[in-house]
């Protein structure tokens, strides 16, 4: 699991370059847990609270296997890390907590809201 959100998160923000800058390492963190904290705070419609929501923090070991692995692929979300992860997060509207399951795509809101789910 944190193999695949440091791929997801190296897949979309790719330059030519392939390097991550430190700034958009902090934002990609500070996107991560202020929803996560909204989770955790029970601020989101139709959800509940998470018992735990751990604080993300940046490996850059996996960042690197994450970036060998998305050197091989096609991304074709768009490159803009902010409107990107706020559509991810607004797929919690298509998210049945009660009966976990989605009714239209919802899948990038989990992975975003899992509790367990931390890079270390």
């Amino acid at each position: 699991m944190q193999l695949f959100i440091s791929f997801l998160a190296i897949c979309l923000y790719t330059t030519t370059t392939a390097a991550i800058s430190a700034e958009h390492k902090t934002l990609l963190l500070l996107l991560h847990n202020t929803f996560r904290e909204k989770i955790l705070n029970c601020t989101v419609p139709g959800q509940p609270p998470a018992a735990q929501m751990p604080k993300m923090t940046w490996n850059d070991q996996l960042a690197e296997k994450a970036q060998t692995w998305s050197d091989k692929c096609k991304v074709g979300h768009d490159r803009n890390q902010d409107s990107g992860f706020y559509a991810w997060f607004d797929e919690h509207k298509n998210y049945d907590y009660a009966n976990n399951n989605c009714t239209k795509v919802c899948g990038h809101y989990t992975q975003v809201s899992y509790e367990c789910m931390w890079i270390k």
